[in-house]
């Protein structure tokens, strides 16, 4: 009897820790940890978080959540959000689609309003089919800490006013990175999302790596606005937003410190115009640096389709500085609309087919051949690229959001043949090899010309005794550089089996073969008797 008690408590206890795990169970004297799995345990933790005084984060078990989630705090406190949890949290996977929010048409999706202050962070969530007068995704108030919005899409949300995927009027320092904001739209202003301080002129955006694509404002910017005080913009790719009014993708007005560098912003229409890239600046001490962008084949109706700058001060005889430093964009009159005194610098690029690889469906990397591959500038750069390649991968920086990644090509054949070949014993074999390093011309790598012979032994090419020698070690180490069709090797002693000889480069030149780095090609030689 006893030891079934014991079992019933156990049991009990079990249940017990399992439920609290599934609600709210960790906690801690300075922060609280809540781990929920359905959509009213959601709005209880945000309640809770909401007046407990504490930091807090709520972890969202993978799942689709509906309603119109809200946290409204006198307090200055931190609240993290995170989706993708296993159940019961013990794990976790990052991925957007594996959390979702849905606001089922009926408010905004996820709201966070803040008196105190604080900080607000938000990863790995889909907010999606929420509709508001501001903010149908997301709307964010007088949260004047930092605001860090990460690893998220927010789709297929609508607004009345501002922002129908995202709205955020604070003071905050926000910074938004890897997120897809897509097929939202606004009645009136910025379709996928707006974002500014409380009062004109303050805050800060920092925009890294996010895709906005497809949003559509029935009034001024299709794809996102700003006013805040410094605006940073690196590693985005914004296309196929649309705007009814004037400005089909990025609008940044009344910044002091404007920075848009290496983004991609295509096939964005207006029926005003700047359909591309406009930004308004207010004052004499206001500042645009616009460097290694691709703007291209965006379309207004009225003009300015790629670039619109303007300056209200500029009857004070004073022009605010602008920088316009190795962009691909229409410099005609239809495609630009620049008040403000300035050189265009000879690095930028007059309209220039940047050669995606595939715009019909999206695909806006770099093709091989591209004008935009190695004409970048090294200033204000940044050191990868939206899909977090390193930059550069050749001898400069390329324009856009990504980075074109050089292929090397080697080639090696036997008696000017792909092989496999079969000759006698005795017969002379030719091997030749060539190489195509792509844009990778000049950077470091091991060469290795090798032989697997028939029996069992790896032997390299020695370019000293030009010859096949036991072991392996790279037959050249040094820049790689276009190679036409060198003869290494003419020999009728091969012994009768089957010889495969391989041509290699690998881009880390450390002596050793690196098979991640690695690019290869071979030839297969039959000896027979």
């Amino acid at each position: 009897m006893e030891r079934y008690k014991i079992k019933r408590i156990e049991h009990f206890t079990i249940v017990f820790v399992a439920a609290c795990f599934v609600f709210c169970a960790i906690s801690t004297a300075k922060a609280e940890t809540f781990c929920v799995q359905t959509s009213s345990a959601l709005q209880s933790a945000l309640n809770t978080a909401a007046n407990n005084g504490e930091a807090d984060e709520i972890q969202i078990v993978q799942g689709t959540y509906t309603g119109n989630f809200t946290y409204e705090t006198q307090e200055g406190y931190k609240l993290t959000v995170k989706g993708g949890y296993a159940a019961g949290c013990p794990s976790r996977v990052v991925n957007a689609s594996n959390t979702i929010l849905d606001g089922n048409s009926a408010g905004t999706v996820l709201m966070v309003d803040s008196e105190g202050g604080s900080d607000f962070e938000c990863e790995g969530v889909t907010l999606q089919n929420g509709s508001a007068d501001r903010g149908g995704g997301l709307r964010i108030a007088s949260v004047n800490g930092n605001v860090t919005f990460s690893n998220n899409v927010v789709s297929g949300n609508r607004a009345t006013e501002f922002g129908g995927g995202i709205n955020i009027s604070s003071n905050a320092t926000v910074t938004l990175t890897n997120n897809t904001i897509s097929n939202n739209e606004s009645d009136y202003y910025s379709g996928g999302a707006s974002i500014g301080g409380a009062t004109t002129g303050t805050g800060t955006l920092v925009l890294i790596a996010n895709a906005i694509i497809g949003n559509t404002a029935d009034g001024a910017v299709g794809g996102l606005m700003t006013w805040c005080n410094s605006v940073s913009i690196t590693n985005n790719l914004f296309y196929n937003n649309s705007a009814s009014w004037y400005n089909g993708a990025l609008l940044i007005d009344g910044s002091n410190l404007t920075k848009v560098i290496n983004n991609t912003i295509t096939a964005n229409t207006s029926e005003g115009l700047g359909a591309g890239l406009t930004i308004q600046l207010d004052d004499d001490s206001d500042r645009a640096d616009v460097h290694n962008n691709i703007i291209y084949n965006n379309t207004g109706y009225w003009e300015a389709n790629d670039l619109a700058i303007f300056n209200d001060q500029e009857e004070n005889g004073v022009a605010s500085p602008v920088s316009l430093l190795n962009n691909d964009f229409d410099q005609s009159s239809a495609g630009t609309l620049i008040q403000i005194p300035f050189t265009i610098d000879p690095g930028n690029l007059n309209n220039q087919d940047p050669l995606f690889v595939s715009a019909s469906t999206g695909d806006y990397h770099l093709s091989k051949g591209s004008p935009c591959i190695d004409t970048g500038t090294s200033t204000d750069a940044p050191v990868t690229d939206m899909a977090g390649t390193s930059r550069p991968q050749g001898q400069a920086y390329d324009m856009g959001a990504y980075e074109y990644v050089g292929i090397p090509v080697p080639d090696i054949k036997a008696n000017s043949q792909d092989g496999p070949i079969t000759v006698s014993s005795g017969t002379p074999v030719s091997i030749t090899v060539s190489l195509d390093p792509d844009n990778l011309s000049g950077q470091n790598a091991d060469w290795w010309v090798v032989e697997s012979a028939p029996d069992g032994v790896f032997y390299h090419f020695d370019l000293s005794s030009r010859s096949m020698v036991p072991g392996l070690s790279p037959t050249h180490q040094g820049p790689l550089f276009t190679l036409g069709p060198s003869q290494l090797l003419n020999s009728s002693t091969l012994t009768v089996g089957t010889h495969t000889f391989y041509f290699a480069v690998d881009m880390d030149m450390n002596g050793s073969l690196d098979f991640g780095q690695l690019y290869f090609d071979a030839v297969v030689v039959n000896i027979t008797q």
